[in-house]
């Protein structure tokens, strides 16, 4: 959209290597913040849909030709589940089928709050784009998403570019299509190519599991007991190391204790407004 980088990064503590670099991290925070940034600079509120639309699978690195060049669309999915916290860490993502429907459910590992529409329709738009890249020519009207959050007054611009059944107001965001379609080989497939690239998702994957495995340990300890939040060189000594090498370590992947801390605060604070009965000055107490 011709946004300026250093604009979009405004906030974030990143430099713009970061977005180029296979072993760069970008935080949930820090992702949100960039979100935030380029809807306000592109004035555009179905950005989301914008971006994943001009998506190719190539854009998802290795796991992208991992599963481009896969036999068919269920080893795809297989692969993409797999491997999904490679390319982000604010959702999660779950496969099932139920009766002759497969259904791709995606739910938030992160508050998400005002950018779920964003993230949902980055992330739906995408699949729709690069499926029908890889399988050819497929039935549109068989395939619906199903959107939690209310309907968008931008939805009209997409939805005439989006040839599917579209639904707001659900109890969760999936993408549902018939189950007939998992078997269909893919248009590019290649067996040793696949193999080649997981070899290289499994890599990344490594890197990923070291990055969560301090950072949710960092946060399991810091909300484990809302209202006593231990300090940095308590929760160092509870990781069994210094305080200098957690800050070390967590300045690798781009964050901070402080900034653990805070966001978690604010999502015992949300949480606690939206179901609980405790006054603004308790719920504060907590904090």
């Amino acid at each position: 959209k011709g946004l300026n980088i250093e604009e979009v990064l405004q906030g974030t503590k990143l430099e713009s290597s970061v977005l180029t670099d296979p072993e760069g991290f970008v935080t949930p925070l820090q992702s949100n913040i960039i979100i935030t940034n380029a809807l306000r600079l592109s004035g555009e509120p179905d950005l989301g849909f914008q971006f994943g639309q001009r998506m190719k699978i190539s854009s998802h690195g290795f796991l992208g030709f991992a599963a481009m060049s896969a036999p068919n669309l269920q080893d795809a999915i297989q692969l993409m589940l797999k491997y999904f916290k490679t390319r982000t860490h604010a959702l999660e993502v779950y496969f099932y089928i139920e009766q002759d429907q497969a259904v791709i459910k995606i739910e938030e590992a992160v508050l998400l709050e005002d950018l779920l529409p964003f993230i949902i329709e980055t992330m739906f738009s995408s699949l729709y784009s690069t499926t029908n890249s890889v399988l050819g020519d497929i039935d549109e009207s068989q395939v619906e998403v199903r959107l939690s959050y209310p309907k968008p007054e931008y939805a009209e611009k997409y939805q005439s570019n989006l040839p599917i059944k579209l639904s707001y107001d659900r109890s969760c965001n999936e993408i549902r299509f018939p189950v007939s379609l998992l078997q269909q080989s893919l248009v590019f497939s290649d067996p040793t190519n696949s193999k080649l690239a997981e070899s290289e998702c499994e890599k990344q994957l490594e890197l990923t599991e070291d990055y969560e495995s301090i950072l949710a340990k960092v946060r399991r300890l810091l909300t484990q007991n809302p209202g006593h939040f231990p300090n940095l060189e308590k929760v160092a000594e509870e990781c069994n190391t210094s305080p200098r090498t957690l800050k070390r370590r967590l300045k690798m992947i781009n964050t901070s204790y402080q900034e653990i801390l805070d966001n978690a605060r604010k999502r015992i604070a949300v949480d606690h407004l939206a179901n609980t009965s405790k006054t603004v000055d308790e719920i504060a107490g907590l904090l």
